[in-house]
């Protein structure tokens, strides 16, 4: 049944019911990658292995990264986040991995973490690459999250900031506050966040930030609303010359694909995609940040990140530029601002194919 989408009061059910499937996965936590997807989940839509990776789905058997055994085989990798994972796919059959495999023959593995930024990825393939010493190439399908992550540069600082640290880091913090500087905390944080040491904060120094905010200064004002590309880049930077050096010694062919978003190509949007992207960003924060990925901040970013690659001899590709006008607006490619539908990871799996011919 055709729904109407003039009509349709949560376009996000009605469109993409299984969606709800990816927001109730869980997460835990995991050593040095802080976290991971919850391990043997079962479900129609997304499943995991004993150490919660995706099962990809390849010539009839299911195939994953979990167990302590090493894979005599040929192998390849997709890494990234949440969208190399596979959210918004209907299935695991058709996430990139699985749609990948198909068309080439070959088998590829699912190394996405939802959430993941440079770091994470990079760590995590550091904790299984040692079974798999025939790995043949590893596509990183990725960019995206280091960019929205650069919003939080100042808590992150030079290491870089992942999603949820705030949490981590208050979990710690609070284990040290005395109770007299956990009360503080309680009063203030809502009003100024991380940009206060609670655990150092001296008495003089509290009052005039008190005073500057009542005064209206602007020194305590968050700017984590705006995307900074140089420091996402920077960050990038120091994980890929990392993989560099791994591809080099395993070695494997090394190819970052910069993933797509739907303002950055030059395609226009189906009635779906804009139904969608008008109630996620009215009712989701995360969708109106989101929308302010502008095709400018892209032309910059793109550019830095290629060079990057260049200068460190790494294949890159730009989805958003591969997509490009090869696709019509009746072509609905993203459930969201970041994740693709069935349709969108068929027609980038293709274009990974072809990546990977040439």
């Amino acid at each position: 049944m055709r729904i109407n989408l003039k009509q349709t009061k949560n376009p996000r059910v009605e469109l993409t019911p299984h969606m709800s499937m990816y927001d109730s996965l869980g997460r835990e936590w995991r050593p040095f990658i802080m976290y991971f997807h919850t391990p043997n989940v079962r479900s129609s839509t997304v499943n995991t292995d004993e150490l919660g990776f995706r099962i990809t789905h390849f010539n009839g058997c299911d195939y994953s990264i979990g167990g302590d055994e090493v894979y005599s085989n040929e192998v390849s990798f997709i890494v990234g986040g949440s969208t190399a994972f596979g959210v918004g796919a209907t299935s695991d059959r058709m996430t990139l991995p699985s749609l990948l495999s198909q068309k080439s023959g070959r088998l590829f593995l699912n190394l996405g973490g939802r959430a993941f930024g440079a770091s994470q990825e990079l760590i995590l393939f550091s904790q299984v690459a040692h079974k798999y010493p025939r790995t043949n190439s590893v596509i990183i399908f990725s960019g995206l999250n280091e960019l929205y992550l650069s919003r939080f540069r100042h808590s992150g600082g030079y290491f870089g900031s992942f999603y949820f640290a705030e949490q981590f880091k208050d979990a710690m913090n609070q284990s040290i506050l005395s109770p007299k500087r956990k009360l503080l905390k309680f009063f203030l944080y809502p009003i100024f966040g991380e940009k206060i040491d609670y655990n150092r904060i001296r008495q003089k120094d509290l009052f005039k930030i008190i005073n500057s905010s009542v005064g209206g200064s602007s020194s305590y004002k968050s700017n984590t609303q705006l995307f900074d590309v140089e420091y996402a880049v920077n960050q990038l930077k120091k994980n890929l010359f990392i993989w560099k050096k791994v591809s080099q010694s395993i070695p494997f062919q090394l190819r970052f694909v910069l993933q797509p978003v739907p303002q950055w190509c030059d395609k226009d949007c189906s009635e779906e995609e804009a139904v969608l992207f008008r109630f996620l960003e009215k009712e989701y924060d995360t969708g109106n940040i989101m929308s302010q990925l502008t095709k400018g901040l892209y032309l910059d970013y793109s550019g830095m990140v290629q060079k990057i690659c260049a200068d460190l001899g790494i294949e890159f590709c730009d989805m958003n530029k591969m997509l490009g006008d090869t696709v019509s607006a009746e072509n609905w490619l993203f459930a969201d601002r970041a994740h693709l539908t069935d349709q969108g990871n068929m027609v980038v799996s293709e274009r990974l194919y072809n990546m990977e011919q040439d």
